[in-house]
C-alpha cells in the first residue's frame, strides 16, 4: 500500500469519479464511470446500482477491477452510454499485470483491486476491494470548471438512464447547461454538451412512455 498516495492524493471517505474496467463473463473488456471512495481501512468502496450489466456482473462473478483515473470527459461519455454509442473498442485496453483484469490504456493511475466482500441492498450493492497494486504518473491539469460541470451532467444523465430523477435534478441539469456555455464556449465542451443534451432527451422520452 502506498500510504502517500492514500494521504496526499486520494483522501479517504471522499467520492472520485473514474472509470472501473473488468472483464465480461465472456470475456470481453469493458468499462464504466464509477464513483468509489477509499475508507478507514485503505479499501476501496464502490457503489452499483440494481437493473445495471455491472451490478449483475458482480452479483454473479465477483471479479477482479481496475479503477482508471482519467480526464477524458468522452471516455466518460461513451462508457456510460453503451446502447447508444456501442461497446468501447478493444484497442483501447491492455491486460493489467497485478490482477485479472483490463486497464484503460493511457490513463494517469490505475487502482489494481481484488474484491473483499459484497453486500447487497434492495436497489444496490456495495462492493469492497483490496488495493494490490498503486500506479499513478505524474498529472499535468489546470483546473477549469467546464470539467467538473460536464462531469455532473453526465452523472445525472446516467441515472436518468434508469428513470432515476426529480424536477430539481432538470433544473440543475438546465443550470449547468447554461453554465457551461457562459464559461467555456469552445469546440470541445459545446460539442460534449449537444450530445449530452441528445442523451437526456432520448432517455427522458422513454422514461415518460412507462
Amino acid at each position: 500500500m502506498n500510504q502517500l498516495f492514500i494521504d496526499q492524493v486520494i483522501h479517504k471517505n471522499i467520492i472520485y469519479e473514474a472509470l472501473l474496467s473488468y472483464y465480461l463473463p465472456n470475456g470481453s473488456p469493458t468499462a464504466v464511470p464509477i464513483g468509489f471512495k477509499i475508507n478507514d481501512n485503505d479499501q476501496v468502496v464502490l457503489r452499483i446500482y440494481k437493473d445495471s450489466r455491472t451490478h449483475n456482473v458482480i452479483s454473479k462473478y465477483n471479479p477482479d477491477c481496475v479503477i482508471n483515473l482519467t480526464f477524458d470527459l468522452n471516455l466518460f461519455l461513451k462508457s456510460a452510454f453503451k446502447d447508444i454509442y456501442g461497446e468501447l473498442p478493444i484497442e483501447i485496453f491492455d491486460k493489467s499485470h497485478y490482477v485479472n483484469a483490463p486497464i484503460i490504456k493511457n490513463c494517469y493511475g490505475y487502482l489494481h483491486l481484488k474484491p473483499i466482500e459484497v453486500k447487497f441492498f434492495e436497489n444496490y450493492l456495495i462492493s469492497k476491494y483490496r488495493i494490490a497494486h498503486l500506479e499513478l504518473n505524474k498529472v499535468n491539469f489546470v483546473y477549469t470548471r467546464a470539467f467538473s460541470i460536464t462531469l455532473e451532467l453526465l452523472i445525472y444523465v446516467s441515472k436518468i438512464k434508469y428513470c432515476i430523477y426529480d424536477e430539481f435534478m432538470l433544473k440543475l441539469i438546465e443550470y449547468y447547461v447554461n453554465l457551461l456555455k457562459r464559461i467555456a464556449n469552445s469546440n470541445t465542451y459545446t460539442n460534449l454538451c449537444g450530445e449530452i443534451l441528445k442523451i437526456l432527451n432520448h432517455y427522458l422520452s422513454k422514461c415518460q412512455q412507462l
